[in-house]
């Protein structure tokens, strides 16, 4: 595998290596541009609950597969090594999610040409779903760059047994599975595959001793798994890990009604920010990298069908629709049959003119690729769509920084800061990060000072319907709220535990 990148690397030409270089540079850049974005109700939950405690903890409470316990063991390391800024809790997803891009090149040239390769690292540099969970502290592109490397190691096997890549095949799963067990979506469409090259390559014979090393090396993939979470097990069973409630079957009707709606979820989360004229553009070509006649289709056809059909099969075994992100890792896949399509057509257009094809074809190959890097930094920095998602912050604060920078240096004993309890997470992590405090020193115990009621307006929210969030605030002793701050959907309201006028606040008065 190193040999040959090599080669291709010294193959390539000049302009070839400076096309690779600026691809890698343009995803650095991008994804390094938003990394202190503020961070995510999901992420958040992640840290203050795992990674901020034990090293017990990490290990063994799955009490939530908000956990991903590999990704959080990393986030665990990271942060005690750099703080806990937001940058630092984002660390491994940022290597993670940069080494997707060269990963991406190395499992499309294999199934297309170095310029396919190039093109699909292209996309992967840019695609604003990617760029998201490379800047999200969630175990999801740890999971995608474990997939591709994954089809890697599958082609080298192909090619040729050996122990110490089957041992890497294991690996590389295991830790898969370490961060999220739904590495099986990926994994299995992986060996699928590996089944189907056997089977058309008409090595029917072999196909029996590659069944049993490859039975071999997923034991010891889920020997090493099992190893892994063994701590998680011990206290709580594997239950926690194959049945919790957000994977409960739902009955065939619900399921098949479910159904339409994942597929527009899916498409909205993957597609992020892509333009409908740009991704169809995509689609065809990846269409046309199974249909147009090239190097390595019918392998793509088989991976492709692979795919399909194992998801399928994950799905309906499962029987409920799982988060869009959980299909990640397809991403990088579907950038590996674009980026292929498009060599196919330059390589079509190029035919035209015999004599100056080669030129014609790098030449175009480097278009190709400077066109999807500019149109996809224009839609993620122009449109801040990487920013502006909602995508594991539903219920976020994304103000929760300035709130927090607001409320640190006025809090006194006594006070007491109100908030919803999903809009109080990130405002929490802020308080520890900015000021060492936590949100329970100032939002339990009796109101004995002055009350901060915290209303994210981005959620709908109002005095009103935070008064029926919170019951357990003596609201009908206080005075009517007063503003005292606001930033875009946050703001802020304050007011003196003893009542000024004896009056409940009016109900227009609570709903400003």
């Amino acid at each position: 595998m190193e040999m040959q990148s090599t080669l291709d690397w010294q193959r390539a030409g000049a302009e070839g290596r400076w096309v690779a270089v600026g691809v890698l540079t343009f995803a650095i850049v991008t994804r390094v541009a938003v990394l202190s974005q503020p961070m995510r109700y999901d992420e958040t939950w992640m840290y203050l609950m795992y990674a901020s405690r034990s090293l017990g903890t990490v290990l063994g409470d799955y009490s939530f597969p908000n956990n991903h316990v590999f990704h959080t063991l990393l986030v665990w390391l990271s942060t005690r090594a750099f703080g806990n800024s937001p940058s630092a809790i984002r660390l491994p997803t940022l290597i993670a999610g940069i080494l997707i891009v060269p990963a991406t090149y190395l499992a499309a040239r294999r199934l297309s040409t170095p310029r396919g390769g190039l093109i699909a690292a292209a996309l992967a540099a840019g695609a604003p779903i990617l760029i998201l969970y490379t800047t999200n502290a969630r175990g999801y592109a740890l999971i995608s760059l474990a997939s591709l490397l994954l089809l890697v190691l599958a082609d080298d096997l192909l090619a040729r047994e050996t122990t110490a890549r089957w041992i890497a095949f294991s690996v590389i799963l295991a830790i898969g599975v370490f961060t999220v067990p739904v590495m099986i979506y990926s994994a299995g469409a992986v060996v699928l595959w590996m089944g189907a090259e056997k089977i058309t390559r008409g090595e029917l014979q072999r196909v029996p001793r590659f069944v049993a090393r490859l039975t071999m090396a997923a034991a010891f993939a889920g020997a090493l798994s099992c190893a892994a979470y063994g701590l998680i097990i011990a206290r709580s069973g594997l239950a926690p890990l194959i049945s919790n409630k957000f994977v409960t079957p739902l009955s065939w009707g619900d399921f098949v009604r479910s159904l339409p709606g994942f597929a527009r979820l899916l498409r909205d989360v993957l597609g992020l920010g892509i333009s409908r004229e740009f991704l169809l553009l995509l689609i065809l070509a990846a269409i046309a990298s199974l249909v147009v006649p090239g190097p390595n289709r019918t392998r793509r056809i088989s991976l492709f069908a692979s795919i399909v059909v194992w998801s399928v099969v994950v799905l309906v075994a499962t029987r409920r629709p799982p988060p869009p992100r959980v299909w990640l890792f397809t991403v990088p896949f579907a950038c590996l049959f674009a980026g292929a399509g498009l060599d196919e057509i330059i390589r079509l257009v190029s035919r035209s003119a015999q004599a100056q094809a080669a030129a014609r074809e790098r030449v175009l190959a480097a278009a190709a690729v400077v066109i999807i890097v500019g149109a996809l930094a224009v839609q993620n920095f122009q449109y801040q769509v990487v920013r502006e998602s909602e995508e594991t912050d539903y219920y976020g604060l994304r103000e929760a920084s300035s709130v927090a920078h607001f409320l640190l240096p006025q809090l006194r004993p006594g006070d007491r800061v109100v908030a919803a309890r999903t809009t109080g997470l990130p405002l929490d992590y802020y308080l520890l990060r900015l000021g060492r405090r936590r949100l329970a020193e100032f939002d339990s115990g009796a109101v004995d000072g002055r009350v901060f009621v915290i209303v994210n307006e981005r959620h709908r929210q109002g005095l009103a319907t935070l008064e029926g969030m919170r019951a357990d605030i003596p609201w009908a002793s206080l005075p009517t709220p007063r503003e005292t701050w606001r930033l875009d959907g946050a703001r802020v309201f304050e007011a003196s535990a003893v009542p000024t006028s004896g009056v409940r606040p009016t109900e227009a008065a609570r709903e400003r």
